[in-house]
């Protein structure tokens, strides 16, 4: 890359930062419509464009409010925002190119009426191919409540006037610019970044969000000598162009557009100034669940917050090292990240990599690893961002074939030379690390195990953080702890982290994140809480529960998305984390199943959780339906599920590879009406007892189990009797269906259950047994005779809502 001579005159980081997050702020302020237009458009008539007079109006306000900046930066930002559309110097042009690289996905539409002080923030899930239904989101501030898209919404009041006022006294409380981009979370979430006839898919938050992103990788290309006044100006005609473009292919209805903006770009928009930077940690399923199934749950927890803190720290460790800001985390969440970062930063990055790999080595050996890959980014990438991002999970691929790359050039012995087994070596009875002083953990009261400071840590970070309201994170040079334990890893990165159950004593500091709480400066989100209960207090009669669940086909899903921008793209995976991360967590509280449900890992795309079968039943059906409306009903937005049963001393590991192999049934079976259609999404089921569902034959499974329940209920003196007669009924007339489709009834099957049930030994609850019937029969009757889509395919329902209640009523 060659380097230019220019640097931007009086080149202010953190001006340019808050520059960025504040310039389209005026359209929150304008559409309320609280403040007087002819006074605001007098003041400053020399801005063309109505939205950055209040942008300036707003700041000179905020100015007053906040000292932690100049008044000569204070005067900067107001000249940015307020000249953004018409800059005339270095630093006001970066945030115009930001702004557009970040609004690259604006395409304009026909409108009979427009309002725009009405028009709402349409969901991300409803502008994909095969599927266009409106759904939007009230103009609200982010919360548990208001996270639900609505189906073409509609409000004739103006919602901006409600969330003003607080909006204003939170921002005019910041204490530094983190906060700010928090607040514009909380706040401006669910207000769409544009409304004057363009498709309003992208909050005012995300595209502030990924302004700030652009424009500080702008500032430090600038800073390195590597973009200049000439090159801004240059792009920002070649987008112009490419605007223009872009409205003469809409204008023309082509139905190829997206095919015809690739050729546009095959040879315009080449300059590459930004690198996507992905990270992925490895060795994670191994690594949290190879403990042993007593005291498991302690130490499950415990791994599971280090990973999810661990992700989170190297994040900002790279941002911190490369001088970008919080905002240049596109994602994090699942044992991943995005960073958007300039591409001068290619070289140090590299040095990055390779001192997070030697850390983590050093701690762990070869049990975890966090391989790092980047691609470079041309102007055009912004446009259409699935191949860059996809490109961008390539390369980290790629890395993993050679993560141990760094350690074998420097220490070849440390890999491969065999430990001296001549001496006595005591090594840890879970990571089978060598120990040099001993950690005691009792199993029971005749029995010990022998734990590594590391691994003593994680059940320590477990108890820590299971009451904890926030956490307080803060900048550390060196470690005061010589043992290794999670924190002087984290301490190795320069972060140190402590728990705070106290919500108050710690609400001045500045580097404080509440837990899962918006209604907060800061906040942090993930499941910390730990349950009050063993595995054993969970178990029934000896049984405990698992359900694993993971997103249906998330490649393709982010293939579906119109005119795939990058800030599309990052709006899509961060409201897929939002859900697992905050919403599922927030649920648990909600239905009160704290103590009942104990959620290992919950973020990214996937869930793990244990507890009890029937419990875990009815809250996957309650997560599916969330997440059904979440997705604004999209069908090509789904999860599939596996609900596994084992013995509650059964090794956690064992156990998750089983349900590795019921997810994958999950995800693998294909109903024959689903072989020749595209509209019907495979997956999309949940395997329990080894059987295969959809989430429609569960609903079936649950009416049926709770008539079992009733009728069972009724005749508690011999209900082990009568549900063993209704298990045998469904296990001996199987299968009821023939055919060479499998989708014929046979007849005579449905008559002999019929009989076999009728056969119970009961005549004084007749009228619930023949419920049971009726509604059995009635379900195949109208699945096969009655319905065009036929919702059962598996005629094992009845013994699987069987099966559940067997596990329930044991204890009783």
């Amino acid at each position: 890359m060659k380097k230019n001579n220019f640097i931007g005159v009086n080149m202010n980081k953190k001006v340019i930062y808050i520059s960025s997050l504040l310039h389209d702020l005026g359209k929150f302020l304008e559409r309320s419509k609280q403040y007087v237009n002819n006074y605001i458009k007098n003041k400053y008539s020399d801005i063309r464009y109505s939205h950055p007079r209040y942008s300036k109006f707003f700041v000179e306000q905020l100015s007053k409010k906040i000292d932690w900046l100049s008044i000569e930066e204070w005067e900067n930002i107001s000249k940015i925002v307020g000249y953004h559309h018409q800059p005339n110097d270095f630093d006001t042009k970066i945030i115009q190119l930001a702004d557009w690289l970040a609004s690259a996905e604006r395409e304009e539409q026909e409108l009979e009426e427009f309002n725009y002080i009405n028009d709402k923030l349409e969901s991300i899930f409803s502008n994909m191919s095969d599927y266009n239904e409106q759904y939007e989101y009230d103009i609200s501030v982010l919360n548990f409540d208001n996270m639900m898209p609505m189906f073409e919404f509609n409000c004739e009041i103006n919602r901006y006037i409600d969330i003003l006022s607080k909006f204003l006294e939170d921002i005019g409380k910041v204490r530094d610019e983190e906060e700010v981009l928090f607040i514009l979370e909380k706040y401006c979430s669910y207000i769409p970044a544009q409304t004057r006839q363009y498709r309003s898919d992208i909050s005012l938050y995300d595209h502030s969000k990924l302004t700030a992103a652009i424009a500080i990788c702008l500032f430090n290309e600038n800073k390195n000598g590597f973009i200049d006044n000439a090159k801004i100006d240059k792009i920002i005609q070649e987008l112009q162009k490419m605007m223009e473009f872009k409205k003469f292919n809409k204008d023309q209805d082509n139905s190829d557009f997206k095919e015809n903006l690739l050729t546009y770009l095959e040879d315009k928009l080449l300059d590459e100034h930004f690198i996507l930077i992905k990270g992925d940690i490895s060795g994670i399923q191994k690594f949290i669940f190879n403990v042993p199934s007593k005291k498991a749950a302690k130490s499950l927890k415990g791994r599971s917050i280090y990973i999810m803190l661990l992700t989170q720290l190297i994040a900002q460790y790279i941002i911190d090292q490369l001088n970008l800001t919080k905002s240049n985390i596109l994602y994090c969440g699942g044992g991943n990240f995005y960073i958007l970062s300039h591409k001068s930063a290619e070289n140090k990055l590299k040095e990055i990599e390779k001192r997070i790999m030697q850390l983590l080595f050093k701690h762990h050996e070869e049990k975890l690893s966090c391989n790092i890959g980047y691609v470079s980014m041309k102007i055009g990438d912004f446009l259409l961002s699935e191949k860059i991002w996809k490109e961008s999970s390539n390369e980290v691929n790629r890395k993993k074939l050679t993560k141990f790359n760094y350690i074998l050039k420097e220490d070849f012995n440390k890999l491969f030379l065999p430990t001296d087994i001549s001496k006595s070596i005591q090594t840890c009875d879970i990571c089978k690390m060598e120990i040099k002083e001993k950690s005691t953990e009792k199993e029971s009261d005749s029995l010990e195990i022998v734990l590594c400071d590391m691994c003593n840590s994680f059940i320590s970070l477990a108890d820590e953080s299971k009451n904890a309201k926030s956490i307080i994170i803060s900048k550390k040079t060196n470690s005061e702890d010589n043992k290794n334990t999670y924190k002087s890893i984290f301490n190795e990165l320069g972060y140190d982290i402590k728990f705070s159950n106290d919500s108050h004593s710690s609400s001045n500091l500045i580097n404080v994140y509440k837990i899962n709480d918006f209604d907060s400066n800061k906040w942090i989100l993930g499941s910390f809480y730990l349950p009050n209960k063993t595995f054993d207090d969970l178990a029934d009669k000896n049984k405990i529960a698992y359900l694993k669940l993971d997103v249906d086909n998330l490649g393709t899903i982010f293939g579906k998305v119109k005119n795939p921008s990058l800030s599309r793209i990052s709006t899509l995976s961060r409201q897929l984390n939002l859900f697992f991360e905050y919403y599922l967590i927030k649920l648990v509280e909600k239905e009160n199943l704290q103590e009942d449900l104990y959620i290992v890992f919950s973020g990214g795309d996937d869930v793990l959780v244990i507890g009890r079968l029937k419990k875990l039943f009815d809250f996957s059906l309650k997560l599916r339906e969330k997440f059904k409306i979440f997705t604004a009903e999209n069908p090509n937005l789904t999860f599939s599920a596996a609900l596994g049963v084992f013995d509650v001393d059964f090794p956690v590991i064992n156990a998750i590879y089983e349900m590795e192999h019921l997810l994958k049934k999950s995800k693998s079976i294909i109903y024959y009406d689903e072989k020749d259609t595209i509209k019907i999404p495979r997956k999309n089921k949940i395997t329990i007892f080894n059987q295969p569902f959809s989430w429609k034959e569960l609903e079936y499974i649950k009416e049926l189990y709770d008539k079992l329940y009733n009728f069972i209920d009724q005749n508690k003196e011999n209900k082990r009797s009568i549900l063993r007669k209704i298990l045998l009924a469904s296990e001996k007339y199987n299968p009821l269906i023939d055919g060479p489709k499998g989708n014929e009834i046979n007849n005579q099957k449905i008559w002999k259950m019929r009989y076999y049930l009728r056969n119970i030994k009961d005549k004084k609850n007749l009228k619930q047994k023949e419920e049971i019937i009726d509604i059995y029969e009635k379900m195949w009757l109208k699945n096969y005779y009655f319905s065009d889509e036929k919702p059962i395919k598996n005629h094992q329902i009845l013994n699987v809502a069987a099966k559940i209640l067997d596990l329930e009523i044991r204890k009783k």
